[in-house]
């Protein structure tokens, strides 16, 4: 419950620094940069280093690569396509992309349970 509170709370200063950033850098560059945020944070969350008995560095970075990395990412792709692409395929990918996370959100209850049924220990 801590981090699902502290991450909704970073959530919405990365998303209005990340409209600076936009304004003053350009769309490109943001994106750039974004990418590599979530990269080093996913790099970096291989790494399990316990710095307190709540907090460890895989948890830390894969909030900062979630929250920081990935949300305002979305964001500036989504100011892309509004730019480039037409709205009937824009529908149709925004439709796609929807489709495929309801999909992966549902996946991994039905893959616990097929793993606990192979696996029972």
């Amino acid at each position: 419950a801590v981090v699902s509170t502290q991450s909704t709370g970073l959530q919405g200063p990365c998303l209005l620094l990340t409209g600076v950033i936009t304004t003053r850098f350009g769309r490109r560059s943001t994106l750039l940069g974004l990418f590599l945020v979530v990269m080093a944070t996913s790099i970096g969350s291989l790494f399990n280093v316990p710095f307190s008995s709540h907090w460890d560095l895989r948890r830390v970075l894969s909030l900062l690569g979630s929250k920081a990395g990935s949300g305002p990412m979305w964001f500036v792709i989504y100011i892309i396509t509004i730019e480039v692409l037409p709205t009937s395929v824009r529908s149709i990918g925004m439709s796609t992309c929807s489709m495929a996370a309801r999909f992966g959100a549902a996946a991994p209850s039905f893959l616990i349970s097929a793993t606990t049924r192979v696996h029972p220990n």
